[in-house]
């Protein structure tokens, strides 16, 4: 292997590691398109030697390009050939690349024999210094012209057309080939001669910026890319009636016809073009948008409805490949319609475990419901007061219970029987898989008002009207899918998920609500009746108004109901009356009633008297008792009884006016909503899936708008450290988000932390503002993208669009290109750096200066700040060199 030659090439912005043997290349890697490829250049050299089973020592030489171009490139190919030959004795030798491909060009005027004399006289020169026979010479890709040959091109024929020769690419190994003619254009009059790339042995003409198609129409896509927040839809328009966009999403896919807009859900690059119609082949230049998004693209849920978006993007219900929210809704975007995309009254999510069509109002779910807050599981024991004895006693069995929401809407209603039921008293009545919104609260439990129990009396029918007030129990409507995503089409992965969705319905365990009601149970809802009455009243409702929680008991039907917007309206503050949560006024009230007092005592033994007194006598004077409910009420809003119950009741006027005492003490109680301020950070781990979780130091909070949906800051997402001031609520459940929750009233951003801006390919651009306004990081800070006179960076300093025309600063264009510096002799003996930059922006800029004694030392920063001179001129003096030689470079960024 002793004519085994390496070949690198690190000056341009495309570089190259090959290997080469007896004239012919053997092996190429190339380096990332960049100036950061240097970094790679080792590891890449590495990789190539491996892979080819060749050892350093049997390289050779060792050749690299001398430039010009980048001095870092260069510097980092000097070092590594240098290094290698010192360990293994390979000769080392120069090549010069100037002006070749995208190559930093040869400064101008060039004479007119400069390629001649490049090629037939100093290239000889290094390779025989070498003594190297044939030679590798890597060259920066990009100077190949793909219309290239020995012959100009010819203009002939009537009308007259432009004909050249096409020469086909073959492979590395052979190269261009096979010349066959084209005719390429029409002659424009009054042109009549052409120029190829290679005009004379000396002039070679060619472009530094990428291959452009014909401008035949400029094609607008929106939304602008860059990082996304949700999913969404893609829209392609071109500026030429009648042009054909093609688009694809994958560079290995073939081009399609653009028709309608396209969804996009994970990190994707949209390549575009217009073709003008008419038959013409004419298309416009390529252009390309990053897109990208936050979350993995099979997790991602754009609407919050526990649907990935791939699921909704996917559906095919009848397989004829078209997605179903393209054939059924026009206009459709399922990934942003929220939880119901057809309006039918059945959340997304719900419809596809029921295998219905969510994108169809006509296809609704038939069976039990799988929705926010439902699918429990009631039981009910009936616990009456048996008034011959009097104690409590059990209900028989086939005795109907009923289960209403607050709004007097039946949700179930069942018979007792004996169960086999862990944890149930029996008989119970069971009630499954019941569908109630927890935003409603409470529910409503209710028997006959006349039913038979358990008893040595002859007269079974003894049992009286039990009511009772429950929480409805929290259900979480999400499933947890166990879906891992294979190959297949959309429509297959999305069937896939539908799949797996309904095996984890099927086996999702249902909540179970276990409770009895007695004279008791019945008490403290009547009471809780009474607190939210008061409370109405006291944000104006009528006083005479005598307020019912059970809208659906017949004897009801003469009392006010307020509507759940009213009830709900209570956990408000609103005309400076405090908030209450229903739930809390419930089980606050049922939680002090069964509290050590006097007067409590004294009041529940009221309750019990009262029941014992119609289990008693009902019967044997049927209407002439008042039910146990109407009795209570009337003794919890005035103090008093019917007069049938006061001749027979145990209780003394003084016990009576101890339990009316008692209830004036459980009215009084405050059940008032506990607001906090809260001094809260975001964390700089990820939040829980669909939770806004931050932490005041101490806890986590989950926050959350009222009726419990995560609260979100509008339009915008918080990065980690920021501070918010939140007042609310800290009372409510935190859903498994935090260790607590809070109900927001009210959020104010206090503090964004700074923010670190991406540069990567160090244009002085930040990335995201590439990204979003030019696609991608190839547009460079010196351009002009909308061609309004202003560089693409002034726009950018300026806050305006850089891709509008018709937005721009208020102020001059500007020239912000690296200034040239002057070096100046000051008094002293002292050096000064002067250039001249617009003084109106300079004060955004950091002019970095850093010397070193050596080029090849490590250069460090002076720490010298610019003068301001006056007339856009800066000056820097520098210290004094102690040495007899000084290196300078400075270099631009933004502050």
């Amino acid at each position: 292997m002793d004519d085994l030659i390496l070949a690198l090439e690190t000056s341009s912005e495309h570089g190259s590691v090959a290997l080469g043997r007896n004239g012919a290349l053997r092996a190429e890697r190339t380096l990332p398109a960049d100036r950061r490829h240097t970094g790679q250049l080792l590891p890449t050299i590495q990789a190539l030697l491996a892979a080819e089973g060749v050892a350093p020592a049997d390289v050779a030489a060792v050749a690299f390009s001398r430039g010009p171009g980048s001095f870092t490139g260069l510097r980092v190919a000097a070092t590594i050939a240098r290094l290698w030959h010192a360990a293994t004795g390979a000769p080392v030798f120069l090549y010069s690349r100037a002006g070749y491909g995208r190559s930093s060009p040869q400064p101008l005027p060039w004479p007119a024999t400069y390629m001649h004399r490049e090629a037939l006289e100093v290239l000889p020169k290094v390779l025989g210094a070498a003594a190297i026979g044939a030679a590798i010479v890597p060259a920066a890709r990009g100077g190949l012209s793909p219309i290239s040959g020995p012959n100009p091109p010819v203009i002939g024929g009537a009308p007259p057309q432009i004909t050249v020769d096409v020469w086909t690419f073959q492979g590395t190994t052979q190269g261009l080939r096979n010349p066959a003619p084209r005719t390429v254009a029409p002659v424009t009059p009054p042109a009549a001669f052409g120029l190829v790339n290679q005009y004379h042995e000396g002039i070679s003409v060619f472009s530094y910026l990428p291959p452009s198609g014909d401008e035949v129409a400029d094609v607008t896509i929106s939304p602008p890319p860059g990082p996304q927040a949700k999913a969404v839809q893609i829209t392609l328009t071109a500026s030429l009636a009648g042009a054909t966009i093609f688009y694809r999403t994958d560079p290995a896919a073939a081009w399609t016809a653009y028709s309608a807009p396209f969804p996009l859900y994970f990190d994707t690059t949209v390549s575009y073009y217009a073709q003008q119609g008419g038959g013409s082949n004419r298309k416009s230049p390529v252009r390309h948008a990053t897109y990208t998004f936050p979350a993995d693209r099979w997790t991602l849920d754009s609407d919050d409805d526990g649907v990935p978006d791939f699921v909704e993007l996917g559906l095919d219900a009848n397989n004829n490949g078209t997605p179903d929210y393209r054939e059924l809704g026009a206009g459709l975007d399922p990934v942003t319609n929220g939880k119901d995309a057809d309006g039918d009254g059945f959340n997304d999510l719900e419809e596809i475990v029921a295998g219905t069509n969510p994108y169809l109002a006509s296809s609704k779910p038939a069976g039990p419901r799988l929705d926010d807050g439902s699918g429990f599981d009631l039981f009910v024991t009936p616990r009456p007061l048996d008034g011959t004895i009097p104690s409590p006693a059990l209900a028989r069995t086939g005795v109907t219970v009923r289960a209403f929401t607050l709004a007097g809407d039946l949700l179930g209603s069942a018979l007792t029987a004996n169960l086999a039921q862990p944890g149930v008293l029996n008989p119970a009545a069971r009630m499954l898989n019941l569908g109630a919104d927890d935003r409603e609260r409470l529910l409503a439990l209710a028997t006959d008002p006349h039913f038979p129990i358990q008893t040595a009396a002859a007269d079974k029918n003894i049992g009286r009207e039990l009511l009772a007030l429950e929480p409805i129990p929290a259900q979480d409507a999400g499933l947890d899918v166990n879906f891992t995503p294979g190959p297949g089409t959309p429509a297959a992965q999305a069937a896939a998920w539908r799949a797996a969705a309904q095996a984890a319905a099927a086996a999702r365990p249902r909540t179970r609500l276990i409770t009895a009601i007695g004279p008791q149970d019945t008490l403290a809802a009547l009471l809780t009746e009474r607190k939210l009455e008061l409370l109405l009243h006291s944000r104006g409702l009528d006083p005479t108004n005598q307020l019912t929680l059970f809208p659906a008991r017949a004897g009801d039907v003469d009392r006010y109901f307020p509507g759940i917007a009213d009830l709900l309206a209570l956990e408000q503050e609103a005309a400076g009356q405090p908030a209450h949560r229903l739930v809390s006024v419930q089980q606050g009230l049922l939680t002090a009633l069964a509290a050590a007092g006097a007067n409590l005592a004294t009041l529940r033994a009221l309750a019990n008297d009262v029941y014992r007194l119609s289990s008693l006598s009902n019967n044997a004077a049927p209407g002439q008792y008042a039910l146990p409910v109407e009795v209570l009420r009337q003794f919890i809003r005035a103090g008093t009884m019917p007069s049938n119950y006061l001749t027979a009741t145990t209780l003394t006027p003084a016990q009576r006016a101890a339990a009316s005492n008692a209830v004036v003490e459980l009215m009084a109680l405050d059940f008032a909503r506990p607001k906090v301020n809260l001094n809260l950070t975001v964390l700089p781990t990820p939040m829980p899936e669909g939770c806004t979780v931050l932490s005041d130091g101490a806890q986590t909070w989950s926050l959350q708008f009222a009726g419990g949906d995560r609260f979100l800051f509008p339009d915008f997402d918080l990065l980690p450290g920021t501070m918010v001031a939140a007042l609310g609520y800290a009372d409510v459940e935190a859903a498994g988000c935090a260790d607590r929750g809070l109900e927001v009233i009210a959020a104010a951003v206090t503090h964004v932390p700074p923010v670190t801006v991406l540069d990567t390919d160090g244009d002085l651009l930040p990335d995201n503002f590439e990204c979003a306004f030019f696609g991608g990081l190839a547009e460079g800070p010196y351009g002009d993208k909308d061609g309004d006179g202003y560089s693409n960076l002034q726009e950018f300093l300026d806050g305006t669009d850089p891709s509008d025309k018709a937005i721009m600063g208020a102020g001059p264009p500007v020239v912000l290109l690296p200034p040239k510096l002057d070096l100046v002799l000051k008094p002293g003996a002292k050096l000064g750096l002067k250039w001249k930059f617009p003084a109106a922006y300079a004060g955004q800029f950091l002019f970095v200066v850093q010397a070193a004694d050596t080029l090849e030392g490590g250069f460090s920063n002076v720490g010298l700040g610019p003068t301001y001179l006056g007339n856009d001129e800066f000056e820097v003096e520098l210290p004094r060199p102690e040495g007899r030689t000084r290196f300078y470079r400075y270099y631009l960024k933004l502050r």
